[in-house]
Formats: C-alpha cells, sequence, structure tokens
C-alpha cells in the first residue's frame, strides 16, 4: 500500500489520490488496513498512513475512527505495535535466495506507524513541514 506519494508532491494528479480508495476496496480490514490483500490482520503503519490521508482528504470522521480504533494497538512504552496480530504477512521475500515469502511484520512496537499516528492526528503533512490545509 502506497498511500503517501501524492500527499508528498503538491502537484500531483488528483488521480493519485485514487489510492486510498483502492486501499480501502482490496486491503481494508476490521479496524484498519492490509499490507497485502489476503486480509490476514491489521498493519498499523498502513493504517495509520490511511488515517493521514482521509485527514489530508479533509474525512476527518474516517481518520479519527481508524486513530480510535489503533488505541489498542498501543504499548505501555507509548510506541505502536507494527501489527495487531502476532505474525502479519506482507507477500515479500526478504531476498533473492528466499524460496518463498518471508518478510512478515510482528506484533511489537515500532517507531513508524507511532510516527504516521502522531502526523495524522496533529493534521500534519511531513513532507511540506506544515499542517494541512
Amino acid at each position: 500500500m502506497q498511500l503517501w506519494p501524492w500527499m508528498a508532491i503538491a502537484d500531483a494528479p488528483a488521480e493519485w489520490r485514487r489510492a486510498l480508495a483502492f486501499a480501502q476496496q482490496h486491503l481494508a480490514v476490521p479496524g484498519g488496513f492490509d499490507f497485502n490483500d489476503d486480509r490476514d490482520g491489521v498493519w498499523v503503519e498502513g493504517t495509520a498512513q490511511a488515517a493521514l490521508g482521509y485527514r489530508f482528504l479533509h474525512d476527518d470522521a474516517r481518520a479519527d475512527q481508524l486513530l480510535e480504533a489503533m488505541a489498542a494497538d498501543r504499548t505501555p512504552s507509548g510506541l505502536l505495535n507494527a501489527t495487531r496480530v502476532d505474525r502479519l504477512t506482507t507477500g515479500l521475500s526478504i531476498g533473492p535466495d528466499s524460496p518463498q515469502p518471508d518478510f512478515f511484520y510482528f506484533r511489537r512496537p515500532h517507531l513508524a506507524p507511532t510516527a504516521w499516528a502522531c502526523f495524522a492526528a496533529l493534521g500534519w503533512n511531513p513532507f511540506a513541514g506544515r499542517h494541512m490545509d
């Protein structure tokens, strides 16, 4: 799921915003979004990116809904877990010698989903260095 490129480029074609609708149709799971279309769990980083995307499109209700769901992913340290399930598949391989997809996300505290969730909560565009208009 690549939702942030259209937020990073100020004059990105409007068609690029369809990535969010595509994600909703193909990657949505209860409480968020999966990394790939097997829908085996919530990928918290991508869910936070989607929340930021909805905020960018002024759909605050959807952004807030995702952020509320991610409260369950908060660890005692304050970081969000990478995934809500113990192990999330990606469909990717670690290297060229991998005979099968073996790159996974695990239910462990992770900086990336935490940062994206903060951006979404604040309505901050990290690419422009300012609040969203």
